[in-house]
């Protein structure tokens, strides 16, 4: 399932003259009036610096960078180095308020020496912000380290990609926009990694809480329904949704765990059965039968696992003040829906599972009668024996003894786990269609307005 979502930004920032003064920049948005902005891909917002934003694909917001190779970036002449300097274009920039990201970069390429024609792999460039500028030297490697590094931290983060913005874009003014970018997301700009690579701890001003009103609209194939979500609600469902899910991740990951020490039962009941009965192959036919339940449920663990980390990195970013990037809103939503098309999928198995209760205890039944059968045969071969040869007394001993731990184990164990591992996906199943009964209601109770599936397209 992909969530289609609309962003919704309302900014309020007092000074005028510079409302009107972007109003004029190379964007060329065509304001329809103070609430709302619309542009070509039809996204909404309401500040005139931000560019569209990418298309929301859940599976492009994790997608790392192909490593930076020198050859990526063509030699550029020499002579020229000294005036190649780009600030980045309004049009490529996501741009925050100022008093949030006090920085702006410029880039520069150097050789290895000062002499003419040495290979260019370093970069140099200047950092500028409200109170100072000043230049940092990277090499290439540290460029690459760094963007590397940035990539496998922060996979849910849409990191700008390091290619040809316009035809004939010369590598530093690329460089000087990937910088500029990384700096202006509230996640990227913010990071020890990033702090660390430019040399400077980045100061973020506690003023000033974004007066802003951020709305998103998800199509929901399950319900047919459009919710609408105000920001400061979204921050309390947030919580409730953070409490839940620990606890619901956790009793999945015992469940899994509970699940494989079944299949080791099953294993090991179905060989010592196979010696007294050939009644062993039909569980370990059981068995194969419930691996996509096993799998099912592993899968669904893991995925809470994502889910719970995506509300991690969605609750500190509200908590905060700063804005929530739109990719970390989808990847939430695509996370939190596909989790109940995995519960939707155990549902669905909830009549094979009734029946399999069924089969546990025809087959327990079967299995008792089956090794009672085999007790009396070898209590009869054991009287034979006794007639024929002298048994040691010890050893006899001990082939009733693990006769009757044999026996305990079917009476006990054996049906109590089977018993238990069926009820437990019955229980699973019921607990998943009680969870998004409760869902619902919780969002419904953030500002819901509902909407034919063909409206919310």
């Amino acid at each position: 399932m992909k969530i289609k979502l609309k962003m919704k930004m309302k900014i309020e920032i007092e000074n005028e003259n510079q409302i009107e003064n972007e109003n004029q920049n190379e964007n060329n948005y065509e304001f329809q009036d103070e609430n709302q902005i619309e542009n070509q891909n039809n996204y909404e917002f309401f500040d005139e610096s931000l560019p569209p934003p990418p298309k929301i694909i859940a599976e492009d917001f994790t997608q790392n960078f192909e490593p930076i190779l020198e050859q990526d970036l063509p030699p550029i002449p020499i002579e020229f180095q000294t005036q190649a300097k780009y600030f980045l274009d309004e049009n490529f920039v996501w741009k925050l308020d100022e008093k949030f990201v006090p920085l702006k970069f410029e880039v520069s390429l150097l050789p290895s020496n000062s002499k003419s024609g040495g290979k260019l792999d370093k970069m140099k460039f200047l950092v500028v912000s409200s109170s100072q500028e000043y230049t940092v030297e990277r090499t290439f490697f540290q460029f690459r380290t760094f963007r590397d590094q940035l990539s496998e931290q922060f996979q849910s983060c849409a990191i700008p990609s390091l290619v040809n913005i316009k035809k004939n874009d010369s590598p530093d003014k690329i460089l000087a926009i990937f910088l500029n970018r990384i700096a202006s997301h509230p996640i990227l700009g913010t990071s020890d990694l990033f702090k660390d690579f430019i040399g400077i701890e980045v100061e973020i001003k506690e003023s000033n809480k974004f007066d802003f009103e951020n709305e998103f609209e998800s199509a929901v194939s399950i319900a047919n329904t459009t919710y609408k979500i105000s920001i400061e609600k979204f921050g309390l469902f947030l919580q409730n949704l953070e409490n839940q899910f620990k606890e619901l991740r956790s009793g999945f990951n015992s469940q899994t765990t509970k699940y494989k020490e079944l299949s080791v039962i099953f294993s090991d009941l179905a060989s010592k059965v196979t010696g007294f009965s050939k009644i062993g192959l039909d569980w370990r036919t059981k068995e194969n039968l419930d691996e996509d339940t096993i799998n099912t449920i592993a899968a669904i663990s893991n995925s809470l696992v994502g889910l719970s980390s995506c509300l991690y990195k969605l609750y500190k970013i509200y908590e905060n003040d700063l804005r929530i990037p739109n990719d970390l809103i989808c990847d939430f939503f695509n996370e939190y829906f596909g989790i109940f098309s995995a519960f939707d999928d155990v549902w669905k198995q909830k009549d094979r599972i009734k029946a399999q209760k069924e089969l546990v205890t025809q087959t327990y039944q079967k299995l008792q009668t089956s090794t009672s059968k085999n007790f009396q045969k070898i209590s009869i071969e054991g009287e034979k024996l006794e007639k024929t040869t002298k048994l040691d007394a010890k050893f006899e001993l001990a082939i009733l003894a693990e006769m009757e731990n044999f026996r305990y184990s079917l009476s006990s164990d054996f049906k109590s786990n089977l018993e238990n591992y069926v009820q437990s996906q019955i229980d699973i199943s019921e607990q998943m269609t009680e969870l998004w009964k409760d869902m619902i209601p919780l969002i419904d109770s953030i500002d819901v307005k509902k909407g034919s599936k063909e409206n919310s397209n």
